[in-house]
């Protein structure tokens, strides 16, 4: 991943800089640009007269340097390469944080994508055990062969070597949600969360959707029909395995994207901040409501799936709701709901 970033200087204003994920790609990951700014354009979106050039200027030199990234990945067979090129096609979560840890694990070895197998999927599961928590580890390592799934489906690879791996199970106490007086207790609450932290989370609550999905959502991506007196949304989403899938928002789903909507607007929910922002707000939220859990933003999607069991839908037909590639991944949910019953 390639973007732009701005940081903040004694003098008010704010340097440019080109940051790369990409190992090697720049000595330093950030290639500073000679172009300063009035404001961090990656928060605001109305651009001042005087800095529009400038940004354009910016945005032009980005332009060039992912041409020249996308060179680079097309000729390099590695693995690093390989995800990296890949990954770009579906959502943007733990990507980054996969890239990191490939380049840290194999330093200078760094193997061919064709040279990928179990043997070496179990060492890179070893390494990430003693540094991540098992359902981090699990998406991982299910990032890779999503990658290798997106290649065969483009005719790139023939087969995905690391099809039929055994991940690891998470536990259950990794997955937290949340029980109908917690979810009123945040609602009732009067906690100094901004109303896009408050409203975003009950969307994910009450849909179901990741948090990248919500973040990147534009208008194109939905579909609006009146029925009679009530409007319909429905919104078209990407599988982390690259194919499109449809999500039909509820009542208290649609009230909150209706509020939002606009279709001049690129982005449905402009202003989001990144995830671990988000995550410190959602955790003071929390404290000020009283809920005594560790509330992050994937608990919203944990809730949303566990409450569907408890109504009594099958397996097969959660996995088609929420996008999911395989049944096995709703299982732990399953033991727990019955763990409580």
């Amino acid at each position: 991943m390639i973007t732009l970033t701005f940081r903040p200087l004694t003098s008010g204003k704010f340097s440019t800089y080109i940051v790369c994920d990409y190992p090697k790609f720049y000595k330093r990951k950030y290639k500073k640009l000679n172009i300063l700014l009035s404001k961090d354009y990656s928060r605001i979106r109305k651009i001042a007269p005087q800095d529009k050039p400038l940004l354009e200027k910016a945005k032009q030199i980005l332009s060039q340097e992912k041409e020249r990234l996308s060179r680079i990945i097309d000729v390099d067979p590695s693995i690093t390469s390989f995800i990296q090129k890949w990954s770009e096609l579906g959502g943007k979560s733990h990507r980054r944080q996969l890239i990191m840890h490939l380049g840290n694990f194999c330093g200078k070895n760094v193997p061919l994508s064709d040279k990928i197998d179990h043997a070496w999927i179990d060492s890179f599961k070893e390494y990430l055990s003693q540094r991540l928590s098992m359902s981090t580890v699990e998406t991982l390592l299910r990032m890779i062969s999503t990658c290798y799934n997106k290649a065969v489906i483009s005719g790139s690879v023939k087969e995905n070597p690391v099809r039929g791996y055994t991940y690891p199970v998470c536990s259950m106490r990794e997955r937290v949600f949340l029980e109908d007086n917690e979810i009123q207790r945040l609602i009732q609450s009067d906690a100094p969360v901004k109303a896009i932290i408050r409203d975003t989370f009950l969307f994910s609550l009450y849909s179901g959707i990741r948090f990248d999905d919500i973040r990147e959502l534009s208008p194109s991506q939905v579909t609006m029909t009146k029925n009679e007196d009530i409007t319909v949304f429905e919104l078209t989403l990407l599988q982390l395995h690259g194919k499109d899938f449809k999500v039909k928002l509820d009542s208290k789903a649609s009230a909150i994207l209706a509020q939002y909507y606009n279709p001049s607007l690129p982005k449905i929910f402009a202003g989001m901040p990144h995830q671990p922002r988000f995550n410190s707000m959602l955790h003071l939220w929390a404290a000020w409501a009283g809920v005594d859990k560790s509330v992050s933003f994937s608990v919203a999607r944990h809730t949303f799936i566990i409450r569907l069991l408890k109504k009594g839908m099958s397996l097969p037909r959660v996995r088609e709701v929420l996008g999911f590639n395989e049944t096995s991944h709703v299982n732990i949910y399953e033991q727990m709901v019955k763990k409580q019953q």
